[in-house]
């Protein structure tokens, strides 16, 4: 039992995976050995006594130029991801555009999924995580869009005719991840996500109004008869109050 516990990760990242992991690690790797750098110049100032209002400037800050230009190179050109980033981008969009060739759990995202599944004692229920795969779907359609606008080139004066259209690049992308049929994790994800809900709506949920005394239990909040009477019979006053004021 204990070997079998131990065992790796079954899944494997594809060529194109492994490529885009590689380069967070570098870059990453920069950053760090970067820094590590810069805390040392900065010691050695401080033990020197002379001090310097640009040594703490960094010098992996974002590209934020504000040229003057039009279209949808003037987008990209202000949410432009660059650096680590761009490269974690890279990497999120790659796991989604895998394609399933065999057992489902071979694709990384799957086994991600699998993870947020999992709750303290067992797994979560219906009701629970159907919303989990809500957020996914949603910051995946952010990472498209923003993929669209990372295939725009800012340095490029383009032509009226030239112009890229943000919306062929989005439905390119949406095409290889994002539907139905493309054999990938997002489908697995809509699929469960549209059972999850089934569930959800055509099964009876569990109480959450509980009564002892005169104290009303409601999940996580608990209060007395008295105090919603004395809540509502305040709030009718302060509208009162403001009506009166029309």
């Amino acid at each position: 039992m204990r070997g079998r516990e131990s065992e790796g990760p079954k899944y494997q990242f594809g060529s194109l995976e492994q490529k885009h992991f590689d380069a967070i690690i570098k870059r990453a790797r920069r950053i760090r050995n970067r820094r590590v750098r810069r805390e040392g110049r900065d010691r050695s100032i401080s033990n020197t006594g002379n001090t310097s209002s640009s040594s703490g400037q960094s010098s992996a800050t974002t590209d934020t130029s504000q040229g003057i230009s039009s279209g949808a190179s003037d987008q990209a050109r202000s949410i432009r991801l660059r650096g680590l980033k761009a490269a974690c981008l890279r990497f999120c969009l790659a796991l989604l555009a895998r394609r399933c060739r065999g057992d489902e759990y071979e694709l990384p995202m799957l086994c991600a999924m699998a993870v947020l599944a999992v709750k303290g004692q067992g797994w979560r229920s219906a009701n629970e995580y159907p919303p989990i795969m809500s957020q996914v779907i949603k910051m995946a359609r952010f990472m498209i869009i923003q993929m669209a606008y990372q295939q725009v080139d800012p340095d490029h004066e383009y032509t009226a005719e030239e112009e890229p259209d943000l919306m062929a690049l989005v439905t390119g992308i949406v095409d290889k991840c994002m539907i139905r049929g493309s054999q990938g994790a997002m489908q697995w994800i809509f699929d469960r996500r549209a059972y999850g809900m089934k569930i959800h709506y055509t099964s009876t949920a569990a109480g959450e109004v509980d009564w002892v005394g005169d104290q009303i239990r409601y999940k996580r909040f608990e209060f007395s008869m008295n105090r919603l009477r004395s809540m509502i019979h305040g709030l009718v006053f302060e509208t009162y109050r403001a009506l009166e004021k029309v």
